[in-house]
């Protein structure tokens, strides 16, 4: 027990003090002429936020990624930009995309939307082979949870694997679909003497690298750690290696110049890291890609 507690310890101060996304987003202040992206850059000092107001007029091209987890805009100056799903406010976003951008699917939202009235929320924030944590959200309020594996008696996946049912021996039942962040990281830490334990070992096995990123996370065509598409002959890139330096660019873009350029994306906490991954941008490409396309003109 004393060691439970320890571990758990240990993780909330990890949690305060080193556990954190790259960049938070907050959209606020939404009407019928516009919105206001805030994004939060964590470093060692204290936390950086930037904010711009998108004017729906200056966009000429909103769209959800193959999965649903990005929102991508695109301006009239083709300047092309996303927002992620675990954004703040990312269902008010949602429902204020006005109907003449034809590319968003408005059918899905209403669909979501319904789904979502009673929903609970989760989002796994550190995963061990000993304690998982996670965020909890449900009816606009937040609170964070944990549980040890000790104290789980089954843990189970649903019969299309995208739902992990857990029974605790208090009695205390729940699920988690695989929408959540980080499903994967959750995943890899199932103690092995549950049920689908071989199905997991076999699913991290069958993953290859990803040329973007580096890590070992592409299922089917897809990354599961940036979520970048694989490249084909017949991508509007002519090249792979063209296709691999703009979408380097793009993930690994700084929002402003203070911003320390890291090699690391959102959801990569599950996944092994390619060793012979190469990186085809400089950081002087980045910088100078960033600054065209990221960082918010002074006033």
């Amino acid at each position: 027990m004393n060691i439970v507690i320890t571990v758990v310890v240990l993780f909330v101060l990890y949690r305060l003090f080193f556990y954190k996304p790259r960049k938070e987003y907050h959209i606020k202040d939404i009407n019928e002429q516009s919105f206001t992206l805030a994004i939060t850059k964590q470093s060692k000092g204290a936390p950086a936020t930037d904010e711009k107001i998108i004017y729906w007029k200056n966009l000429k091209d909103i769209r959800f990624t193959s999965h649903k987890n990005l929102l991508s805009f695109e301006d009239i100056r083709n300047h092309v930009f996303a927002v992620p799903y675990h954004a703040k406010n990312w269902s008010a976003l949602l429902q204020a995309v006005p109907e003449r951008f034809t590319n968003f699917d408005h059918e899905y939202v209403k669909e979501l939307l319904l789904q979502n009235e009673k929903k609970t929320y989760l989002k796994i924030t550190a995963a061990t082979p000993h304690l998982v944590m996670y965020d909890v959200s449900q009816s606009s309020k937040l609170s964070e949870e944990a549980f040890a594996w000790a104290d789980v008696k089954t843990a189970q996946l649903n019969e299309d694997k995208t739902a992990l049912s857990i029974a605790l021996q208090n009695g205390h039942t729940f699920t988690i679909d695989d929408d959540i962040d980080n499903w994967y990281w959750l995943l890899k830490y199932v103690p092995n003497h549950f049920e689908d334990a071989d199905y997991i070992k076999a699913l991290f096995e069958s993953f290859t690298a990803c040329d973007v990123c580096g890590n070992i996370a592409v299922l089917g065509e897809e990354c599961q750690a940036c979520y970048e598409v694989i490249w084909h002959k017949n991508s509007v890139y002519p090249t792979k290696e063209k296709f691999i330096k703009e979408r380097q660019l793009e993930i690994f873009g700084t929002d402003s110049p203070l911003e320390k350029i890291v090699f690391k994306v959102y959801e990569g906490e599950a996944f092994k890291k390619n060793p012979d991954w190469q990186l085809l941008v400089t950081e002087e490409e980045i910088l100078d890609f960033s600054q065209e396309n990221y960082w918010q003109e002074e006033d």
